[in-house]
């Protein structure tokens, strides 16, 4: 009854419709077993089991300090499962750790995330996701030469073609040479280069945002949790923004590097030996 009322550790998103901490409900978890654990892939997640998106009131957040003792941390796990805080009506448990390491080449932290699902067919699925949110954008100046000539082409290449609609605009001639396959495909490599130079930008901001917040942490040490519970929550809400972004921005990267290989074969047309490898294309077809 103590980690109730001193709420150690312990921080509901919101006070007026929490989980409830009863335990006359019933429908809890049936210890002798019968359900199973089995990893759920990304097909299966979309097919099965719905995204997690929960409002407020149907999250209920607490946190595992480092700095207290495993027995302690037990403790607390020991009394939600003693009032069957995870019932029938449970939908999803999140468990979320940052791992800072400051050894291999940029300081970062490591993100993992467990996903447990429980589904109203019975059985319990999970997923597990691994980011790293970097705390500092480069690690060498020389990086920074590599993205600044790639900023250039794309603006040398953006003026180009924009030239290049200008005057066939002039001409009456704009809807054929946008209807030009190659062109047209140009144009998206140029607006997802924009893309992903603005994500960039943002990426900067998230990574000071981070920084700070695990400095929030840090300067505290091994202090006492109703010390480190403000600064903890910074954490995880800025890590969480941090790494929702950086997963987005590197699909966009991957892509982008598909649609760059694929201009590249467009262009192979342009010298003979080149050319081979779209006639051998053509000709599978």
């Amino acid at each position: 009854q103590e980690f109730f009322e001193g709420r150690d550790g312990f921080e509901p998103v919101s006070t007026s419709g929490g989980r409830r901490l009863d335990a006359s409900e019933g429908g809890g978890l049936d210890a002798s077993g019968g359900r199973r654990l089995d990893m759920l892939t990304n097909l299966m997640l979309r097919s099965v089991l719905p995204p997690v998106h929960m409002e407020d009131v149907d999250q209920f957040r607490f946190w595992l300090y480092p700095s207290e003792t495993k027995t302690r941390n037990q403790e607390r796990l020991d009394y939600f499962r003693k009032r069957q805080w995870l019932d029938s009506q449970s939908e999803a448990v999140i468990v979320r750790m940052y791992i800072f390491n400051a050894e291999l080449g940029r300081p970062r932290v490591e993100e993992l995330t467990l996903t447990f699902f429980f589904s109203q067919g019975g059985g319990i699925f999970f997923t597990r996701e691994l980011q790293a949110i970097f705390l500092s954008l480069y690690y060498d100046n020389r990086v920074v030469i590599v993205d600044v000539l790639f900023f250039m082409s794309l603006l040398y290449s953006t003026m180009h073609s924009g030239w290049q609609v200008w005057k066939s605009f002039i001409k009456g001639e704009f809807l054929l040479h946008m209807s030009n396959l190659v062109i047209f495909w140009d144009w998206i490599i140029l607006l997802f280069g924009w893309y992903i130079v603005l994500g960039f930008f943002f990426l900067n901001e998230h990574t000071n945002a981070t920084a700070e917040a695990v400095q929030g942490v840090l300067v505290h040490g091994w202090a006492e949790p109703a010390v480190l519970r403000e600064s903890t929550i910074e954490l995880f809400d800025k890590g969480q923004l941090a790494s929702t972004f950086l997963s987005n921005l590197r699909v966009i990267w991957a892509q982008y590097a598909l649609m760059l290989m694929f201009r590249f074969f467009a262009s192979f047309g342009s010298q003979p030996r080149l050319a081979v490898v779209t006639h051998t294309l053509q000709s599978a077809r």
